[in-house]
């Protein structure tokens, strides 16, 4: 038996963390003119929409793959209900937040989107409306409830940044656009070309607004061990354990 190429191998472990038969990935496509998808191939058809085109290409591993992992591959479920949850304990906190509860006593909740041009491209109209409102409301009520937002993406267009979304954030941070205003103004606001004046090789340069003009900066990476007081001492938990945390501050405040 000739030896399994290591893309094979490695979609196979990557599959079988999502619950799929291998047997789904080595089946063989009708076209023999098509080769197995390697990994990054299968994560693009994973996460694409189904179009007549990507059932060309990819022939019997595209209606494999989408009926094996079923419609959280291929829709927002997973993300909307989380970010439904991370709304729901926004508004529990409200009657802490009423009664004058200082930021100390709420535990803090950090909501990181890593690409925010896939949550805005992902499942079908309604899924991306939803996750679209769902985001502005957690980014507008979310302060009072000592819960932050964090956003990110690599694809900076009006139609992955939300512009009331946008103008809710404190900060924004916009890296280099090298002669792309449009990108520019994405983050930082109507008429800001800015970083697009930016060389793609200037590492670390960005501007910063924070709701004033932005204002020319430079990050660095540094490790931990280097600047101690950064280490994180934080103990993550789940957010049905943070509701039960509020109820009891709540209990507490309106003891004392």
């Amino acid at each position: 038996m000739p030896q399994q190429p290591d893309s094979i191998n490695l979609a196979q472990a990557l599959l079988a963390q999502l619950g799929v038969r291998p047997e789904d990935l080595l089946a063989a496509s009708t076209a023999p003119s098509v080769d197995v998808p390697t990994v990054a191939a299968f994560c693009k058809v994973i996460r694409a929409n189904e179009t007549a085109g990507m059932l060309r290409t990819y022939d019997l591993h595209w209606r494999r793959l989408c009926e094996a992992l079923g419609a959280q591959a291929v829709t927002n479920v997973r993300t909307i209900d989380l970010l439904r949850q991370v709304l729901d304990l926004i508004l529990a906190r409200g009657p802490l937040v009423a009664a004058g509860a200082p930021l100390s006593l709420l535990l803090p909740v950090l909501l990181v989107c890593d690409e925010l041009a896939e949550l805005a491209a992902a499942g079908n109209a309604k899924q991306q409306d939803e996750a679209r409102t769902l985001l502005r409301r957690i980014t507008a009520l979310g302060r009072k409830a000592n819960v932050a937002v964090l956003l990110a993406t690599q694809r900076t267009t009006a139609t992955s940044i939300d512009v009331t979304t946008r103008s809710l954030l404190t900060w924004r941070v916009a890296l280099a656009h090298p002669d792309d205003h449009h990108g520019s103004e994405a983050v930082l606001g109507q008429g800001r070309h800015h970083a697009a004046g930016l060389s793609g090789t200037d590492r670390g340069a960005a501007y910063v607004t924070a709701g004033g003009p932005p204002v020319l900066t430079r990050v660095f990476d540094l490790p931990r061990t280097a600047v101690p007081s950064l280490a994180v001492h934080g103990v993550p938990l789940p957010l049905h354990e943070l509701r039960e945390w509020d109820r009891v501050a709540l209990r507490e405040l309106r003891r004392a």
